[in-house]
C-alpha cells in the first residue's frame, strides 16, 4: 500500500511538469512568435491613436512598418522539429525508476539498523538505571570519607557531574556547593553560581557574591571571565538580560584538581565507577565548563 501512495505522490509532483512540456504552444516557432508580437504592437498603436498620444500620420507610418515586417516573417518557411518533445518526459520518468533501486539498496546496507521508539526507550531506561546505580555507589563511598578531605571534595564534584548529566541541575548545584565548601576554587565557584542562577532564573545576591569571589581569585585570562562579568552586569542592572539567557563560554576550562594529585587524582569510589571520573567526566573530576554554557558544565 505504501508503494502505491508513493507512486501517486510521484505522479502528482511530475504531472504539472509533464503537462507543461506536452501541451500545445501558441507560439512555438519563430514565425508564429513574430506574428504574435506584431499583432500586439498593432493593438498598442491603435490604443495610442485612440488616446491621442500619436497622430494619424505617425499611426499610419508605424502600421505600415509593422505590416512590412509581418509579411517578411510570413514568407519564411520553417520545418518544425519532430520527435524531441518526449525527451523531457522520458527523463522525468527515469527519476523514480532510478530513485527506487537506490532507496532499496541504501536500506539494505548493513550497519544501518532500524531504531524503533520502543528500542530507544529501553536503552534510555537502561542508561538511567545504570546512572542511578553509579549515583548510589558514589553517595555510599562519599559517606565513608572524611567530609573535609580532598577525596570527599572530588567525590562531590563527580556526584555533581553525574547528576548534571541526568538533568538534575538542582542536586548537581548542591553537590558542587559541598565541594566548594571544602576548598574554594574560582572555576567551581563560577559553576555553582551559574547553576543557581539558571535554577532561579536570575542572578541572586548569593550567586553574585560567588561570581565576584571567583573573579577576584581567577587568573586574568580565565576563559569564563567575560561570561561571569555579564552575569554580574545583569545583577547590577535589572534591565539587563536575565541570567537564564545563554551567553556561552569562550572556552572550556578545568579547575586545579588540588595539590600534587599524582597520575590518578580521583579516588576509588567503588566498583563500576572509574577513578577520577564519572559518565561524562574528565580525569580529576573537574566540573565541566564556564558560566553561560547552555549544556551545563563540562567535566
Amino acid at each position: 500500500m505504501i508503494w502505491l501512495k508513493l507512486a501517486v505522490v510521484a505522479l502528482i509532483c511530475l504531472g504539472p511538469l509533464v503537462w507543461t512540456v506536452l501541451r500545445p504552444g501558441r507560439a512555438r516557432m519563430r514565425r508564429e512568435a513574430a506574428l504574435a508580437l506584431y499583432r500586439a504592437q498593432r493593438a498598442e498603436l491603435d490604443r495610442d491613436l485612440a488616446d491621442s498620444r500619436i497622430g494619424a500620420a505617425e499611426h499610419a507610418a508605424a502600421t505600415m512598418e509593422i505590416e512590412r515586417r509581418a509579411l517578411a516573417e510570413a514568407a519564411i518557411t520553417e520545418t518544425p522539429r519532430q520527435g524531441r518533445r518526449w525527451i523531457v518526459p522520458a527523463l522525468m520518468g527515469l527519476v523514480p525508476l532510478v530513485a527506487l533501486p537506490l532507496y532499496l539498496y541504501s536500506n539494505a546496507v548493513p550497519g544501518l539498523p532500524a531504531q524503533p521508539l520502543a528500542m530507544r526507550q529501553v536503552a534510555m531506561q537502561r542508561d538511567a538505571a545504570h546512572a542511578a546505580q553509579l549515583e548510589a555507589k558514589l553517595k555510599a563511598k562519599i559517606a565513608t570519607l572524611d567530609p573535609h578531605s580532598e577525596l570527599a571534595r572530588r567525590g562531590y564534584i563527580l556526584l555533581g557531574n553525574l547528576q548534571d548529566s541526568e538533568g538534575d541541575l538542582n542536586a548537581a548545584a548542591g553537590a558542587w556547593a559541598q565541594a566548594l565548601a571544602i576548598r574554594f576554587d574560582p572555576t567551581l565557584a563560577a559553576e555553582v553560581a551559574e547553576a543557581r542562577s539558571r535554577l532561579e532564573g536570575r542572578v541572586s545576591a548569593q550567586s553574585a557574591a560567588l561570581f565576584r569571589a571567583a573573579l577576584a581569585q581567577a587568573p586574568p585570562d580565565a576563559p569564563w571571565r567575560l561570561d561571569a562579568e555579564q552575569r554580574l552586569a545583569s545583577f547590577d542592572k535589572p534591565g539587563a538580560p536575565a541570567a537564564g539567557a545563554t551567553v556561552g563560554p569562550r572556552a572550556r576550562t578545568t579547575p586545579n584538581p588540588g595539590p600534587n594529585p599524582g597520575p590518578n587524582p580521583g579516588p576509588n569510589l567503588g566498583p563500576g565507577v572509574a577513578p577520577g571520573g564519572a559518565p561524562g567526566a574528565a580525569p580529576g573530576g573537574a566540573p565541566r565548563g564556564a558560566p553561560g554554557s547552555a549544556a551545563g558544565p563540562t567535566r
